[in-house]
């Protein structure tokens, strides 16, 4: 992946938004950003594989956020990180909807 692969996501990830229900939309801009992030720290490491991963969660992701129109009664789920404990994942993720 490259940074113009990034520029793509980047537009695909607001299309998407704009199919996505009003209630959902919160969540949806909490789970694309950290997705993003996430995809774009593995391409900037090298790890395309890592990338590639990420990317097909995040289309699985999406297609849910856009579909089901009572997500938003769940916490967001975020990309866990390498080594994080299950505890602290979850912690992490019902944070990140106060914020």
């Amino acid at each position: 992946m490259t940074a113009q692969d990034l520029l793509q996501i980047g537009r695909e990830m607001s299309a998407a938004r704009m199919k996505t229900p009003l209630r959902n939309r919160m969540k949806f801009d909490i789970e694309s950003k950290d997705f993003f992030a996430a995809i774009s720290d593995a391409v900037r490491a090298g790890d395309h594989d890592r990338a590639a991963d990420l990317l097909c969660r995040w289309h699985e992701r999406a297609a849910w956020l856009m579909n089901e129109p009572r997500c938003f009664t769940a916490p967001p789920c975020l990309v866990r990180k390498e080594g994080e404990p299950v505890r602290d994942y979850l912690n992490r993720c019902f944070e990140k909807e106060r914020e």
